[in-house]
């Protein structure tokens, strides 16, 4: 989505207004951590399933 986008539906669903650059200045504040967190280490993970009658 575009900010321009994300403004729209802002002011649709919760009819607020937030400017485009207010949400490309959060977007940017936040983006290191994002970052990070797409890059940590999973935990394994097992699934076990069992189908029974």
């Amino acid at each position: 989505m575009t900010t321009r986008e994300i403004s729209e539906h802002l002011k649709e669903i919760y009819q607020v207004e937030v400017s485009s650059d207010l949400i490309s200045q959060v977007t940017d504040s936040v983006m290191e951590t994002v970052i990070e967190w797409q890059n940590r280490p999973l935990d394994k993970v097992i699934r076990f399933s069992s189908w029974t009658r």
